[in-house]
């Protein structure tokens, strides 16, 4: 078993202690380096139980020893050794807390640069408080930086909280700056301390003779005054004078940021939050501005807690910003994902609040149809979304049926993708994996469609078709070019080798969505006639073509006679009149032909000993119950006993 960093610790404080006492150049930096790559991975683990200390044959309470010894032993390295030295401890302790900041989401900080971990926090305070009283300008900023990653412990201490207030009037901006990152440290806990230093923050913000890089660093202790609701509320209010009164667009910013993610830890302040940010969503306001805005409305709305913060203006504003043609792209992306989470709230808001609803899925639509296949995808998502709530409700019976052809316009929207990825995934000088993910991902959405509205099983079938025959069509006219001696260069050879590929690995992925379509209506009884119908014409199409490979042919051919199909027309047209037998008799004839067609296929490809295709055909018959065609197949393979 691998040991714990527990049972690591009194190696690990022997290696350092050598390492900075080396005279070695460069040493002591590169075992800091190490010890904090051990430090975080250490922070990352659980507090030893007995268990793991009988396991690893620990003492108890052996593990905080060493873990003091090391901290204890960096304090004095940033003590006593170069810039290059303190630089490095500083980097550990930060990387440390900042991983902690982003790990204990709101849980009480238990990690090692904890409170109730430490017990030499005095020493370690007084060796810090040593560089700031003596050090140069840089020194004393590290020093702060350091009394902030230690804020668990070092915000108890009268002397090190006065001694960053007084810091955050200093007249050297380096000074300033780490000031005001530890007096953000100290605000997350600490709601009197918070107090003071947001009085402070606002006449630094104000002054105009504070630097650019001052009043940066300013706005982002906005977000750290989430202590307490009183606290948090008047930061708010002070941040929204702050906005109104600028029009610096860096300044603002960095405002709208830290508002943001200051709202998002009391709903009581989301919703003035959201109305601040669909202002700036204007026309008026820079593209940096609008660009803002959305990714904090994102970052807000991802949440889940504000919901009941939705409002008709909201959803108005989103939907301008998508319909606008001149924002770029990446813009009209995060309208859409913001607008895909608001659709799962829908279920428990009314259409009446929501505005036209209709009106929202047609600006949808329109995006899906962009040919920017980011922007086109979310939307097609949110569509699928959109109709899955909408049923939910009217299974409730609270919208009646005015959305009810919803799911037929979103598969037509998806086929049209679909045909218009074509061209791209046959450019053998692109590279596609991406591409055949969005295809694959948009089948995806036709089978769920499929299983939430089987009555539409007929009609993507249909689509399926239209497809395949697209892909014929393209074909066709790339033939006919060329024996006509036109310049081809922006169509596609479909010899070659990369072409051919692609083109087989698209109709493998259609022919895999039609069988699990097929198997899904079949596990719901939802096989008709018109379901075979349309199979019978996917099959002629593929085999009226010589673009395919037998093995193509043979799995299309397959799905005619199979159980899921054969078997359930069958027997649902299994009724005393003469019409019904006859239809039953006529659809077995037709599957028999096919399965003639199938065997005469499978002989020649074994007299030309492609093996493995025919094996692959063999268990893809035998799960599809198309018995005669499997023992055949399996029987040529043996060969004679």
């Amino acid at each position: 078993m691998e040991r714990i960093s527990a049972a690591c610790a009194m190696e690990w404080s022997i290696e350092l202690e050598k390492a900075l006492r080396s005279k070695k150049p460069g040493q002591a930096v590169k075992a800091i380096q190490q010890i904090g790559s051990r430090l975080q991975q250490w922070n990352r683990e659980p507090k030893p139980t007995m268990a793991v200390y009988n396991m690893f044959g620990l003492v108890l309470g052996e593990d905080r020893l060493f873990a003091n010894t090391i901290i204890l032993r960096l304090a004095d390295a940033f003590r006593l050794g170069d810039k290059d030295t303190r630089l490095s401890v500083v980097r550990v302790f930060l990387s440390v807390f900042r991983n902690n900041d982003k790990e204990k989401k709101g849980k009480r900080y238990e990690g090692i640069l904890s409170k109730a971990r430490i017990h030499n926090q005095m020493e370690l305070l007084k060796r810090v408080k040593i560089v700031f009283d003596t050090g140069d300008v840089e020194s004393r900023a590290l020093a702060l930086i350091l009394f902030g990653c230690w804020a668990d412990f070092a915000k108890e201490s009268a002397h090190i909280r006065y001694l960053l207030l007084s810091s955050l009037v200093s007249s050297e901006i380096l000074e300033v700056k780490a000031a005001l990152f530890a007096a953000g440290c100290f605000c997350v806990l600490a709601a009197d301390f918070a107090s003071v230093v947001l009085e402070m923050l606002l006449n630094i913000l104000i002054s105009p003779n504070t630097s650019v890089a001052v009043r940066l660093a300013g706005v982002r202790v906005f977000a750290k005054m989430g202590c307490s609701y009183s606290i948090a509320n008047r930061a708010h209010k002070i941040g929204l004078q702050l906005v109104l009164d600028s029009s610096e667009d860096d300044f603002l910013v960095s405002l709208l940021v830290s508002l943001s993610k200051l709202a998002a830890k009391s709903t009581l302040l989301l919703s003035e939050q959201v109305d601040l940010l669909l202002l700036f969503l204007s026309r008026e306001k820079t593209l940096m501005l609008q660009a803002t805005a959305l990714r904090c409305l994102n970052f807000i709305f991802k949440k889940g807690i504000c919901h009941s913060s939705v409002s008709t203006h909201a959803i108005r504003t989103l939907l301008r910003t998508i319909d606008e043609t001149e924002l770029p792209s990446a813009m009209k992306c995060e309208a859409l994902q913001i607008l895909q989470t608001l659709v799962y709230g829908l279920p428990e808001l009314s259409c009446d609040k929501m505005l036209d609803f209709t009106i929202l899925l047609n600006i949808i639509e329109k995006a899906a149809q962009s040919p920017v296949m980011s922007e086109s995808m979310l939307a097609i998502q949110i569509l699928v979304d959109a109709s899955k709530r909408l049923g939910e409700r009217r299974q409730v019976g609270s919208d009646g049926d005015c959305f009810f052809s919803l799911p037929t316009r979103i598969i037509s929207v998806i086929m049209d993708r679909m045909i218009l990825m074509f061209k791209p995934l046959l450019d053998v000088s692109q590279n596609n994996s991406k591409v055949f993910q969005e295809f694959q991902s948009l089948l995806n959405l036709l089978l769920f469609l499929v299983g939430e509205h089987p009555d539409l099983g007929v009609l993507v079938l249909q689509k399926v078709g239209s497809f395949i025959e697209c892909l014929l069509d393209m074909h066709d006219n790339v033939m006919t070019t060329k024996q006509e001696g036109v310049s081809v260069h922006e169509l596609v050879d479909f010899r070659g080798q990369k072409s051919m590929y692609i083109s087989l690995n698209l109709v493998h992925n259609v022919l895999k969505f039609s069988v699990t379509c097929i198997e899904n209506l079949n596990e719901v009884s939802a096989i008709t006639t018109e379901i075979h119908e349309q199979v019978k014409f996917l099959v002629e199409q593929v085999q009226s073509c010589k673009l395919f490979d037998r093995y193509i042919y043979i799995i299309y051919s397959v799905l005619l006679h199979s159980q899921n199909i054969c078997g359930c027309v069958v027997k649902k047209n299994e009724e005393p009149c003469r019409v019904g037998r006859n239809l039953g008799n006529s659809l077995c004839n037709l599957s028999g032909e096919h399965e003639i067609f199938s065997l005469e296929l499978v002989e020649k490809m074994l007299i030309e000993r492609d093996n493995w295709p025919v094996y692959k055909a063999g268990i893809y018959t035998a799960y599809q119950g198309a018995w005669i065609t499997a023992a055949f197949i399996f029987g040529q393979l043996i060969g004679p006993s």
